[in-house]
């Protein structure tokens, strides 16, 4: 007997979101440490990272996970995104 198997489940935890939500923010906290313009910090992504830049250009106001320090204050908008074939299923 074969079982099927429903691998298109949708996470309950938005990790990636969480994870780019954190790298944007700590890119502006260190972007004069590490020399980069604080204000041209860009996203992209190619079917599903696609889809994770366009949430991260959309979902950008109140961030999914607890401040962890001081990044966390910083902005987490994406200067500009470039969602390649968005895809998600």
């Amino acid at each position: 007997m074969m079982t099927k198997c429903d691998c298109r489940v949708v996470p309950k935890v938005l990790t990636a979101l969480e994870d780019a939500q954190r790298t944007v923010g700590l890119l502006r906290f260190h972007a004069v440490e590490w020399h980069i313009d604080p204000h041209k910090i860009g996203v992209i992504g190619f079917s599903a990272g696609g889809h994770l830049v366009a949430a991260m250009s959309t979902h950008f106001d109140n961030r999914l996970y607890p401040a962890v320090d001081a990044a966390d204050k910083e902005s987490c908008r994406p200067d500009f995104a470039v969602p390649v074939y968005p895809s998600f299923r």
